[in-house]
């Protein structure tokens, strides 16, 4: 039996199922809790216990905890919800019932006044499903417990001053019956007396059944490792039911499952929650998935999510991908692209390591980085430090909520750029990259391995060419890729490149709102370029506004 059960309860109920999950279940009888009483008139609206009242029939509920409400003379319903099956929370006795598929509701009539009075009782079923039968039947024994044996059918009963009477509801589902089929029935117990209202007293108690003995299903593919910390971890389940699926929670701790939260309904049966990135943490985190139809419940098995901030495999001579599982279908994801030809036969062992961010290299004096830590700190390496063809390295940052603005430095993700952090000259390097603001990710193309941060760039302080700079410069093109690029231009420039004898090289054209261009150190033959100093001039079509510098290229 079940009736409104707080969530502070069924927190308490579920932390005591996840202890003793492994015991069996005790499977006991249980009563739906509702007194019906003869307690006289005194005279007024309240019910007064102990005083010598003829006539009236009073309504008493007892709840699953033994809490007596005591109603007042005016007609009351009282719904209680049961149903026919083992639940969570009521453990019904079908398996007891010897396959009868019947149900016994428990009451007592008592006649608390100070004479005889006669009461009867009555049913009224509303939407009987078909071939289901409800009847009222004495309990013989008188004592609340019901006995295979009895079926005597009830009426009226004449009770003596102060004399109860214990009977059953009796519900039978009919083998044919059907899952998510329920009936309600009103029990009315009235007396023959008129009141001093001038009315017959009659009072009413109301019980729904419900045919459910299927609990829901979950089916859930278990997440075991994650490789990042501090993003979310969204955790789903498709969850199915023969009738409805009234509740999924999700519970979950370091240690035990111990903190509650509802899963959300997706589309397709999918229920998904997710769990704060901050609550994870490197010790990981332990989760199970439960969901009841309000009368059956299903409970996962105890699953271990571990954080492993380093990932790792092998890629051949045929290339391949290295991605970090963190735990967020719902952004892009950290990894490393080798194209073919550039392992071992053999192969080799390629890894990803977040880093944390209070470790990364000082920026100090870097007047192209703001702040002094950066959104996000990688290590990548392999066998080989150099690569004859392009890597291309796809690195995550948080913005968990979606704002626009990176969750460790609150700056706004469009400011974003990758840094290389040169060990020899113990400094960070620009390295640029390609934001995808729906994915959360930067994208690089790059010829060596090494430590690279996330840091957000400093914005020009006006929109001219005066702020302009190139990177990186000096170009190594064995370590930078065949790419160097021209930063904080205006929206409409030419780029002249010249050789230290004043030969035009390549003439670059850029008409858009980025503030960028890059040079794939080929002349206007597209011809590599030879190492050496070259001279650029940059011209604002707009403003006439002239910018020129040297750039070296070292192969």
């Amino acid at each position: 039996m079940t009736n409104m059960v707080n969530t502070g309860l069924i927190k308490w109920i579920f932390l005591l199922l996840v202890l003793f999950q492994s015991l069996p279940v005790s499977a006991t009888l249980t009563t739906a809790g509702t007194i019906i009483r003869n307690g006289g008139d005194n005279g007024s609206s309240t019910y007064q216990n102990g005083i010598s009242q003829p006539g009236d029939v009073i309504l008493r509920y007892k709840n699953t905890w033994g809490t007596e409400t005591v109603t007042t003379c005016n007609i009351v319903s009282t719904l209680v919800w049961q149903g026919y099956g083992i639940s969570a929370f009521d453990k019904l006795p079908d398996q007891l019932l010897g396959g009868s598929r019947t149900i016994y509701y428990s009451y007592t009539l008592t006649n608390t006044g100070n004479g005889t009075d006669t009461i009867t009782l009555s049913i009224d079923n509303k939407s009987l499903p078909q071939g289901w039968q409800v009847k009222l039947i004495e309990d013989t024994n008188q004592d609340g417990i019901h006995q295979a044996t009895e079926t005597t059918s009830i009426g009226s009963v004449t009770l003596l001053a102060g004399q109860s009477k214990y009977f059953f509801l009796q519900v039978v589902v009919p083998d044919g019956g059907n899952e998510g089929e329920r009936t309600t029935t009103q029990i009315t117990a009235s007396s023959s007396d008129i009141d001093t209202w001038g009315m017959p007293d009659t009072r009413m108690a109301t019980v729904t059944t419900g045919f459910d003995i299927t609990p829901p299903k979950i089916l859930h593919t278990p997440m075991t490792k994650i490789g990042m910390l501090g993003n979310k971890v969204v955790i789903n389940g498709t969850i199915t039911d023969g009738t409805i699926v009234d509740k999924a929670l999700l519970y979950y701790g370091t240690q035990t499952p111990e903190i509650c939260g509802t899963m959300a309904a997706e589309p397709n049966s999918i229920y998904s929650y997710s769990i704060p990135g901050d609550v994870v943490g490197t010790t990981g985190i332990t989760y199970q998935i439960y969901s009841t139809d309000g009368l059956n419940a299903t409970l996962t098995q105890r699953y271990k999510i571990e954080v492993c901030l380093t990932t790792e495999g092998t890629i051949t001579n045929q290339g391949g991908t290295i991605t970090i599982i963190d735990g967020n279908p719902e952004d892009g994801e950290t990894k490393i692209i080798i194209p073919e030809n550039e392992m071992a036969p053999e192969g080799g062992t390629v890894s990803i390591t977040q880093k944390p961010v209070e470790e990364a290299p000082e920026t100090t004096g870097n007047f192209l980085i703001k702040g002094d830590k950066p959104a996000a700190f990688y290590e990548f390496n392999s066998p080989r430090e150099e690569f004859n063809n392009k890597v291309t390295i796809t690195m995550l940052y948080l913005d968990v909520d979606n704002d626009g603005y990176e969750d460790i430095t609150g700056e706004d993700e469009r400011t974003l750029k990758v840094f290389y952090w040169n060990d020899s000259k113990k400094e960070w390097e620009l390295m640029g990259g390609v934001i995808d603001p729906i994915k959360n990710t930067i994208t690089i193309e790059v010829y060596h391995l090494s430590e690279f941060a996330i840091f957000p760039s400093k914005k020009p302080a006006t929109k001219r060419l005066s702020k302009v700079f190139v990177y990186p410069n000096p170009c190594y093109p064995c370590r930078h890729g065949y790419q160097l690029t021209f930063a904080e231009l205006t929206t409409n420039v030419t780029i002249k490149i010249f050789s230290i004898t004043g030969e035009l090289v390549r003439t670059l054209e850029k008409n858009d709102i980025g503030q960028e261009k890059s040079w794939d150190l080929r002349n206007d033959a597209y011809e590599n370029v030879a190492s050496g100093i070259y001279i650029y001039l940059i011209v604002d079509n707009d403003t006439g506004e002239k910018v020129t510098g040297k750039l070296g290229v070292i192969k």
